[in-house]
């Protein structure tokens, strides 16, 4: 019965019940890997890479061919900006799942990113890391750590959601922002389990970037606390808030 709630639970986002019902799922049925591998859904849902991991590679070590686990290992490592790792577990998914388009395209979208940002530097504040161009941005890059940490407190307040896990933020040039993300040339910012900015120029205008992180930043919490959020209204969201403050 727990098990059966615990997934059901899972799938419905409810990650803390889910959570807790797999716990006491694992006390009576310690072997049974299918709760470890929901265990490490909910952790990961939940932004809680780290205990997703453990539970994803007890998985592996007894079913080391088992396609899923592979590749939500993927994605944990990804959301620690371990990409290497990542794509491994992912290529290997990938050869048990041939089929998985979707985890295609997010093996070649890292490996763009492994080329662009392979010089990239890293910052972080309390709520934030961000990956930036060291050379062009350090202080473009303090600033925008500032922005980001008052979204954190304004938005969240609107919301009454404040995120446990560091948020990843990268800054590119326009260039780069194209080469990665493959957007049309008027988008300026998305976000794809990343905030993704593009700089127009490294001396953007503070109120121009503002609007942008705050309207990243919501999207965020909206797919943390709303995933299944039709777009019209994600979006109606974030050009709401990207004005406020």
């Amino acid at each position: 019965a727990h098990a059966k709630r615990g997934i059901e639970n899972i799938l419905a986002h409810r990650l803390d019940k889910g959570i807790a019902h797999l716990q006491k799922a694992l006390l009576y049925c310690p072997t049974e890997s299918r709760y470890n591998y929901w265990l490490g859904v909910g952790h990961y849902r939940k932004n809680n890479y780290f205990a997703a991991i453990v539970e994803l590679k007890h998985v592996l070590e007894k079913m080391p061919e088992h396609a899923e686990s592979h590749e939500y290992l993927g994605y944990s490592y990804y959301h620690q900006g371990r990409i290497p790792l990542a794509l491994k577990h992912w290529k290997q998914s990938i050869q048990f799942r041939p089929k998985n388009d979707n985890l295609k395209r997010w093996i070649l979208k890292a490996e763009r990113e492994l080329i662009v940002e392979s010089d990239y530097e890293s910052a972080r504040s309390a709520h934030f890391t961000i990956l930036y161009d060291g050379k062009r941005a350090d202080l473009l890059a303090r600033k925008v750590l500032n922005l980001l940490e008052d979204a954190h407190f304004e938005i969240g307040s609107v919301f009454r959601f404040y995120p446990k896990g560091p948020v990843e933020v990268v800054l590119y040039s326009e260039k780069d922002f194209r080469s990665v993300t493959r957007s049309h040339h008027w988008v300026g910012g998305l976000y794809d389990g990343k905030i993704r900015v593009a700089i127009r120029g490294w001396q953007t205008v503070e109120s121009e970037l503002r609007g942008v992180i705050r309207h990243e930043y919501t999207h965020v919490l909206i797919s943390k606390l709303a995933p299944s959020a039709p777009a019209w209204l994600n979006e109606g969201l974030a050009q709401r808030l990207e004005g406020d403050g």
